[in-house]
């Protein structure tokens, strides 16, 4: 009976990247998973297209935002073909907003389930025939609350720009047939962006990289004010989310060389590190299934048949390594008034899918199932944290300011002496207030109504819940904002 031997020594290597391997090599698959996708069909949009409608999957809900001005706005699902344009499915997304100087304007905008990860791709085809005539068409990226992109098509000669740059060409790169745009974050601080040409070819006629501090989160499009036409209309198509394989996707074993035979080695798990510990893994034939991070080490075996005795073990292993996650930038919370009372505060995403936590960092209030409770006017500074779990390292916090409007001057009880002067008390505010007034002052204490200053002396022993009220007027005396608060003064 003759030996033969498996060749594949042990190794290791970051499955990261990796979806095949045999156990001498590494080999990059990169074949995209779609995650997300919608497109116009009646299928996915049977009553219609309106506010609030969520088609398709992986997609958070339309929002629908027209505005009439003195003319028409809206968005609907339609046949392109009625705008002249080619190439595109019938039914898809069209906007209308006519004629010009109508001040009318349509938006439409989703968010991402989750915000685009590294190596995630969004894309979707946009179609456009004539200029907008005096109006604008196009689309936006967000990542949270900010714009990342934008991509308009103005008047004649209906040139398409990026950013405000021109990206297409309208003399030259015209056409009726819809672009492939394409946004993929091929890094955690950049976003590369391509789009086809307008002649129906899969030509990338534009592209261009992005700078990211956070990660995208939606998108829009919109149309204003154009000219009358059904050519003018835009319309888009066919969005899709994709990833690349990761960690998370079965690896596919090739098996190691026999060069005595070429009958197919068997697969199992070995005890790697000899703790006993179970792999985070299954296997089923060759193909490995990751369920955590940690080591796995697949293991060859070739039996013994009439022509050769067994094999010994070839064995490899892989560090299943847990993944790196971001939390998404806070929406722009506006500024607050005191007297607002509770508000609510919308936690940022994590690009893992696990639940953010928030809590407040500094300023005078606290927050409680995403309810914050301010108690005093000033910065707030609330915070957004990931701890992780067995597969995700932890994410780096997240914070953000508000800005609490009212009454800054110092609302504890103020001791008076009967019979003596009182400490001098200033009501300060943080809104450009200039008027003060106070009501249930005790007998001899005395308000500035321009200053904010309360002084004087009296002799009424007691204890005075005193309601102080900062007013803030335009030219015209109107009031803009007032906010009142509590101050106790106890005359001893």
């Amino acid at each position: 009976m003759n030996p033969q031997s498996l060749i594949g020594p042990m190794v290791k290597f970051a499955a990261a990247a990796c979806v095949a391997a045999s156990f001498g090599t590494a080999v990059q698959a990169n074949e995209p998973v779609v995650i997300a996708s919608d497109n116009a069909s009646a299928t996915n949009y049977p009553g219609g297209w309106s506010n609030g409608s969520n088609g398709g999957s992986g997609f958070g809900p339309w929002t629908i935002s027209p505005n009439t001005g003195t003319g028409y706005a809206g968005a609907f699902i339609g046949n392109p073909a009625t705008a002249g344009i080619t190439g595109i499915a019938n039914p898809s997304f069209g906007l209308f907003a006519n004629p010009g100087g109508s001040g009318a304007t349509v938006t439409v905008s989703r968010s991402f389930n989750l915000p685009l990860r590294v190596g995630d791709s969004f894309s979707f085809q946009w179609a456009t025939n004539w200029d907008s005539d005096g109006g604008n068409k196009g689309f936006n990226i967000f990542a949270g609350g900010s714009q990342i992109v934008n991509v308009n098509q103005a008047s004649f000669p209906g040139n398409i720009t990026f950013n405000g740059a021109l990206a297409i060409d309208g003399s030259t790169g015209y056409g009726s047939a819809p672009m492939t745009w394409t946004f993929t974050r091929t890094t955690e601080t950049n976003l590369e962006v391509t789009s086809t040409a307008r002649n129906g070819s899969s030509t990338i006629a534009f592209t261009s990289n992005i700078t990211l501090t956070s990660a995208p989160t939606g998108f829009s499009f919109y149309s204003t004010a154009m000219g009358a036409g059904d050519a003018r209309q835009p319309y888009f198509n066919n969005l899709q989310l994709t990833k690349f394989a990761t960690i998370a996707e079965p690896l596919v074993l090739a098996s190691p060389i026999n060069p005595f035979d070429d009958y197919m080695a068997s697969f199992s798990l070995f005890d790697e590190d000899a703790l006993g510990t179970a792999d985070p893994a299954t296997i089923s034939g060759n193909v490995v299934t990751t369920t955590g991070a940690g080591i796995v080490a697949p293991a060859a075996n070739q039996a013994s048949n009439a022509n050769y005795s067994a094999a010994t073990e070839a064995t490899a292993s892989f560090d299943d390594m847990k993944a790196a996650q971001s939390i998404a930038a806070f929406t722009p919370i506006p500024n607050k008034m005191i007297s607002d009372g509770p508000f609510a505060v919308a936690a940022p995403v994590a690009s893992s899918g696990l639940p953010v936590s928030m809590s407040v960092k500094s300023g005078s209030a606290t927050i409680s199932n995403n309810i914050m409770t301010v108690t005093e006017a000033g910065i707030i500074t609330i915070a957004a944290n990931q701890p992780g779990n067995d597969n995700y390292n932890p994410a780096t916090e997240v914070t953000t300011n508000i800005v609490v409007l009212g009454i800054t001057s110092d609302l504890k009880e103020t001791i008076i002496t009967s019979g003596k002067l009182m400490p001098r008390y200033v009501i300060t505010n943080n809104f450009d207030a200039k008027e003060y007034t106070a009501r249930g002052l005790p007998p001899g204490i005395k308000i500035n109504k321009n200053t904010g200053v309360i002084s004087g002396k009296t002799k009424k022993k007691g204890t005075y819940n005193v309601t102080i009220t900062a007013t803030k007027r335009d030219k015209n005396k109107k009031i803009l904002q007032s906010v009142r608060a509590v101050k106790v003064f106890k005359v001893n």
